[in-house]
């Protein structure tokens, strides 16, 4: 890819199995995982693709020659990849993807015809989220919209449980995210408790005509409990074709059980011993005033401490000490009192109703905690998003605000962050800031530490990578497919092709989300957009003194040949009028006055040099082109020196044939007159 965009032509050959939408397709006819692949924006670039195909047949005999693989390796290659069967589906993909970018040849000339009837308003959007099947689905999207040629999203609903999935969730949602992009879907996420009524929304809003999606085979109790997303897309979303693909995986069905992971991995002892410690203090008091309540007003009080520990997102304890409420009220308001029996089979039904209240007071306390966690995470982003914007209009050096954003970006992201430049563009890059958010210093400390930080030795592994970045202008780092061992993630400032520097966090992988990189590339766009605003200012300032010193010079040039003009001219003369005068000069000192004439003349012709050179330079000079004679401009140039040249042997020498030609005449015999006064 760098080759082709530095302007080179490349001619390779590939494989239909390396690439990287037909991976998974490929493992379900051949049973291998292929590992080596390729994004499909290669085979999309190309400027004419060719089928290089033989039969099957033949392709076994090259193989069992040794002319593919090694002798030792052929018999293994035979049994399982390079199977006849095998062999066959393989061929017919690559004439699929051959007649694919044929039809999309033939789509590209229609359209540039304009033809009315020709349909160019397919779009395809595929649904994606952290589990193992949505990177089967994302190439199963890229291979539909490849073969309806039409643009392809991908989108992602967080429904603010983000924070509660696991550390495995996170790892495959970001690359599942990754491989959207590298096969060159525009990936959205949207935010919303309601995943279908966000799908809906979303796709209407970008006019998609197919969404993709994938159903996952319910229980058979499960399908009376809630209806599959698929499902309830097919019954509300009409106007939309619903392309979906059904997961019968184990292993695949991450999502559902992240949260009862999630669940199970905490243990707090604080809010078990809270919550019992409240409901116990209820319970005391209930007993005391229990000629005053009735049951219902005594259950609305044991709710109480469920309802409280269920805010601070603790499901599992709620629910322990729901158990533990309905027992107590049991046994302490239930008749007959002081024992587990239950005498009124109608109480059964209101224990069981009392049980499912708690619950789902329970799981909206959860989710309106998880809700305003993210919430307040984003706002407080936005905020500071909005302090950066604020402090940096009126900044007027880069140095400024550098000092400003990488606080702000450290202590958002609670990641250790540095920041990169180069003085000039053949320089090799320096560290020039650098914030750790868990040891903060002082405005002080950091100010003194900000004037040392370019001195400081950087990896020649780092170094590499930073080279690369300020090259490319892309990404590198932890997190991308360009450099991925480095441990830092690398965002460059970028604006109209202009690499400003280069924003580094030391971080994970798995905590590289989408909303990381958005709240990033905000940042840096702010970022970007200043350093290109203070660049244009000195560019600006820079022309306005270089325009004043040109007016200034002119104007001194103007003085000078206005008070040099008049006495050089009296000079001039007075000292022709000594020498036509025989009387009283003799033949040695007219030759000395000679040479003063010719200095003064010369000095002369340097001031008109000089008024020349500034009217160039400001472009007020006009050419008034007219017909010359070449041998009248050589004689007029040679009397300039005529005294000079009569004690050297001088003679001008022209061809007949030499002729006229148009020109502005002065400015070529002062070319002339140039000329000879340096060869003189």
């Amino acid at each position: 890819m760098e080759i082709l965009d530095n302007g080179i032509d490349v001619y390779s050959t590939m494989n239909v199995q390396h690439l990287e939408s037909l991976n998974d397709l490929v493992l379900q006819i051949t049973g291998v995982k292929v590992t080596e692949t390729v994004p499909d924006v290669i085979l999309e670039r190309v400027d004419k693709i060719q089928i290089i195909d033989i039969p099957p047949e033949k392709l076994v005999e090259r193989l069992k020659e040794g002319k593919i693989y090694k002798l030792q390796s052929v018999e293994k290659a035979l049994m399982n990849f390079f199977k006849l069967g095998n062999i066959n589906a393989l061929r017919e993909i690559a004439l699929k993807q051959a007649a694919g970018r044929v039809g999309k040849d033939v789509y590209d000339d229609y359209k540039d015809k304009e033809l009315e009837n020709w349909n160019a308003v397919e779009k395809v959007m595929v649904c994606i989220d952290g589990s193992e099947f949505s990177a089967n689905l994302i190439r199963h999207a890229k291979r539909l919209s490849s073969q309806m040629n039409a643009e392809w999203i991908a989108l992602n609903v967080d429904n603010f449980s983000a924070n509660g999935m696991s550390v495995e969730y996170r790892e495959k949602l970001a690359k599942n995210i990754r491989l959207a992009e590298e096969l060159g879907a525009e990936v959205n996420t949207v935010s919303g408790q309601d995943k279908v009524e966000e799908i809906l929304k979303h796709a209407r809003a970008r006019f998609v005509t197919h969404i993709v999606i994938a159903k996952r085979a319910n229980s058979f109790l499960g399908k009376f409990w809630r209806m599959n997303i698929a499902d309830e897309l097919l019954n509300t979303g009409n106007e939309f074709c619903i392309v979906s693909y059904i997961n019968k995986t184990k292993e695949q069905k991450i999502e559902e059980s992240v949260e009862n992971k999630q669940k199970s991995s905490h243990f707090r002892i604080e809010h078990y011993l809270f919550g019992f410690g409240l409901l116990g203090l209820i319970t005391f008091l209930c007993v005391i005033f229990r000629e005053h309540l009735e049951l219902v007003n005594i259950a609305l009080l044991i709710l109480l401490p469920v309802l409280i520990v269920a805010s601070m997102g603790d499901m599992k304890t709620s629910m322990v000490i729901t158990l533990v409420g309905v027992a107590l009220f049991n046994f302490f308001f239930v008749p007959p009192i002081y024992t587990f029996v239950v005498s009124d089979i109608s109480h059964l039904w209101s224990f069981f109703i009392f049980f499912i209240v708690a619950y789902i007071i329970s799981s909206q306390a959860k989710n309106l905690k998880l809700i305003g966690e993210v919430i307040r995470e984003r706002e407080k982003r936005v905020r500071r998003l909005f302090k950066l914007s604020r402090r940096v209009t009126a900044v007027a050096e880069a140095k400024q605000i550098i000092k400003i954003a990488m606080p702000i970006i450290a202590e958002s992201l609670s990641k250790e962050t540095f920041f990169f430049m180069k003085q000039r563009l053949d320089d090799m890059p320096k560290l020039y800031a650098h914030y750790d958010p868990k040891s903060p210093l002082s405005a002080k400390k950091y100010d003194a530490m900000f004037e040392k930080l370019g001195a400081i030795f950087i990896s020649p592994s780092e170094l590499a990578v930073l080279s690369w970045c300020f090259e490319n202008g892309r990404n590198a780092g932890a997190g991308t497919d360009t450099f991925l061992a480095s441990d830092m993630f690398y965002l460059p400032i970028k604006s109209r092709d202009i690499v400003y520097g280069i924003v580094g966090l030391k971080i994970k992988e798995d905590e590289i989300t989408t909303e990381f990189k958005m709240f990033l590339d905000s940042v840096t766009s702010v970022m970007a957009v200043t350093l290109e605003r203070i660049a244009l200012s000195q560019k600006n300032n820079e022309s306005a003194i270089n325009l004043a010193r040109e007016e200034l010079k002119n104007a001194l040039y103007g003085s000078i040949s206005h008070d040099l003009r008049t006495p050089l001219a009296s000079i001039l003369g007075m000292v022709s009028m000594l020498k036509n005068d025989e009387t009283w000069l003799d033949e040695k000192k007219r030759t000395i006055v000679s040479h003063v004439i010719f200095s003064a003349k010369k000095m002369e012709r340097l001031m008109n040099n000089l008024l020349d050179s500034a009217r160039f330079e400001s472009h007020s000079v006009v050419l008034k082109k007219d017909w010359c004679d070449v041998a009248d401009i050589f004689s007029l140039a040679a009397t300039e020196f005529e005294d000079v040249l009569k004690e050297r042997n001088f003679t001008i020498a022209i061809q007949e044939d030499s002729g006229i030609f148009k020109a502005d005449c002065v400015l070529i015999e002062r070319v002339v007159v140039n000329l000879l006064e340096n060869a003189i």
